[in-house]
């Protein structure tokens, strides 16, 4: 992909971008992870429920989970109807 740039000095950023890009992932991967595995050891039957939901992963799951959490309102999530995920 770098080389398509003419200029090296565009070839050079773009080559930092990338590598930045890949440590991120990794990290980010790692932080994900642990954040999942807590949200589960939290309230594991809320997580389940969140998940069944057809159109919430694993990322959104995690979002809601932790804004109602704070907010106190996950009571919420608890009332509404099951919805098989597909």
């Amino acid at each position: 992909m770098v080389e398509h740039f003419p200029d090296t000095d565009v070839q050079r950023s773009v080559q930092i971008d990338l590598e930045m890009i890949r440590y991120y992932r990794k990290e980010i991967a790692v932080l994900d992870k642990h954040i999942l595995i807590n949200v589960k050891n939290h309230d594991p039957d809320a997580h389940h429920i969140l998940r069944t939901y057809c159109g919430i992963g694993p990322i959104l799951s995690l979002i809601y989970f932790t804004r109602f959490l704070i907010s106190g309102g996950f009571h919420v999530f608890k009332t509404l109807p099951h919805v098989p995920a597909w």
